[in-house]
């Protein structure tokens, strides 16, 4: 399901690395006839206007595209799996991506530009901020708070009610079982060094 798009132009993918192409597949599977797959580094070869969809998940790449680019000048439409279960009172923003057989709880707010990947599960209630990666198998306990510029690597859990600070990277397989405060690498609740 495509929300926040426009039905009659096509919709560019950013990418070609292999999420890119998974994406690329999903769309045209669900029936979206007019996808087209760029390089990122192309987005000034497609006119004002046009609809784009960020396919990769290297958080260092889409913080500088999303800080250089100018975003107002696209439109951005949010994909929903036809997999997928969302509940009806989540809040999806223009920009995300939400992959095959995830979850999204109830009240779930998900800001511009997130993505959650394959099996993963969002717990009712909870806020994820701006351009948050959660790779498959990531499992976000109900009402925590998760700041902007967050990646979550595959198969963390995440207690519920924690928070989450902005511009944090959590390892494969990390616990969260605290509130963390500071930006920084981490796998579970520590701090890499």
């Amino acid at each position: 399901m495509l929300l926040h798009c426009k039905s009659t132009q096509p919709i560019y993918i950013l990418g070609t690395g292999p999420y890119a192409k998974d994406l690329y597949s999903w769309m045209t599977q669900d029936g979206h006839a007019d996808i087209r797959s760029i390089s990122h580094d192309a987005v000034n070869t497609v006119p004002i206007n046009s609809q784009l969809m960020l396919g990769f998940y290297n958080m260092q790449y889409r913080k500088i595209f999303l800080s250089e680019t100018k975003i107002q000048n696209y439109v951005w439409p949010a994909f929903i799996h036809s997999s997928a279960l969302v509940t009806d009172l989540a809040s999806i923003s223009p920009g995300v991506i939400v992959n095959p057989m995830s979850v999204i709880g109830h009240g779930v707010v998900l800001k511009d530009f997130c993505q959650v990947g394959t099996l993963s599960k969002v717990g009712h209630g909870t806020q994820v901020g701006w351009n948050t990666v959660i790779t498959p198998g990531t499992i976000i306990g109900g009402s925590t708070r998760i700041g902007h510029n967050v990646f979550f690597a595959q198969s963390c859990s995440i207690c519920d009610k924690i928070t989450i600070c902005d511009d944090t990277y959590f390892a494969m397989n990390s616990v969260v079982k605290k509130n963390i405060n500071k930006p920084g690498r981490y796998y579970g609740d520590h701090k890499l060094p």
